[in-house]
């Protein structure tokens, strides 16, 4: 099975995501895909959890809170209990392990002079790295920023390097050897960079980066 093949499945699952957080009869919800992701994780790891908890952990008011929670169980990703609170079903505990297998937080800081921003952090994506190079890295890049972030620096595994796609060609970095040792060939590294730390801007840039490979994977199959 082609590695493009294989990652169909988090291209689906990102796809889930993204119906979740759509908008409804005109109106956008405020959380974003990352907030479901992250309501994901909490739930995942510390359910049954009470709707006041979740709030807190997503920064969140209780109508929006109330929604996200709603919608996790119209898709049947979640059940609540009267008592103790929101749980994962297995299907929601699928999608959870489908994503955070390709999608992953490194690190919240970042060396220079890749990452020249105040707030910068570091992602990786599985897989999906033999449809990013210099022909469309540029594209890439302006979907991160559409997110609400200054610039993204996007870094392939290949063999046992790690590469950045130029407009010359592909050059080796050596500053991110630490977490090269954490991939494998063809997964990518992207570093996000802002002003100010905004995390689920963080999360949402790299996700619209993930959708625009996504594209290409689908295209291609």
């Amino acid at each position: 099975m082609g590695k493009g093949v294989e990652a169909l499945d988090f291209c689906a699952a990102l796809s889930i995501l993204t119906s979740l957080a759509a908008e409804r009869r005109g109106v956008r919800p405020r959380f974003t895909r990352c907030h479901i992701l992250r309501a994901l994780e909490a739930l995942g790891r510390h359910g049954p959890m009470g709707r006041p908890t979740l709030m807190k952990l997503l920064e969140l008011g209780e109508t929006s809170t109330k929604n996200l929670i709603r919608r996790l169980r119209e898709q049947g990703l979640a059940v609540v209990d009267p008592v103790g609170g929101a749980y994962l079903t297995p299907k929601g505990r699928d999608l959870l392990s489908t994503l955070t297998k390709y999608l992953a937080l490194l690190s919240t800081r970042a060396p220079r002079p890749l990452a020249p921003w105040n707030c910068a952090s570091v992602w990786s994506i599985r897989l999906i790295g033999a449809f990013v190079g210099p022909e469309n890295v540029i594209r890439l890049r302006d979907e991160a920023i559409r997110a609400g972030v200054e610039g993204a620096v996007i870094l392939v595994k290949r063999s046992s390097d790690l590469v950045m796609p130029t407009s010359s060609g592909f050059e080796k970095v050596d500053t991110l050897d630490a977490y090269s040792q954490l991939l494998s060939d063809g997964d990518l590294i992207v570093i996000i960079g802002s002003t100010t730390c905004r995390e689920y801007d963080h999360c949402e840039a790299v996700m619209r980066i993930a959708d625009a490979i996504c594209r290409c994977i689908t295209t291609s199959s």
